[in-house]
């Protein structure tokens, strides 16, 4: 057996489960900053599953991650929904990813926030 090579299946499971994981828990967040799923909603597991074809633990710790960041909200006995964030918030956690993802000559802070014209 060579360094290169994976030494067993179970040496790569944790490895996927990071992936897997991380993959949730970036799906749902930009689902929320693009309005995909919208301030308030109710995330029923079973629909997120299937929309977004991700497995339930790692939905769950997804959910877990967002709630710690504000977005979203659990309530006991009923799941979890959206958390119903002010147009400030939203901007600070949007800022940074359109920063990312476009020119600045693309976007500003609130002036076409998509969030900000929802009100």
């Amino acid at each position: 057996m060579s360094d290169t090579e994976p030494r067993s299946a179970a040496a790569a499971a944790p490895k996927k489960r990071g992936i897997l994981r991380e993959k949730a828990f970036l799906t749902l967040k930009d689902a929320i900053l693009t309005g995909s799923l919208h301030r308030g909603e109710h995330l029923s597991e079973a629909r997120l599953i299937r929309e977004f074809g991700i497995g339930r633990t790692p939905l769950r710790e997804a959910l877990n991650r967002l709630e710690r960041e504000g977005l979203v909200v659990s309530q006991p006995n009923s799941g979890c929904s959206v958390a119903n964030l002010d147009v400030d918030a939203v901007c600070d956690l949007l800022v940074p990813i359109a920063a990312a993802r476009w020119p600045i000559s693309m976007w500003t802070r609130c002036a076409t926030c998509w969030w900000c014209a929802k009100g």
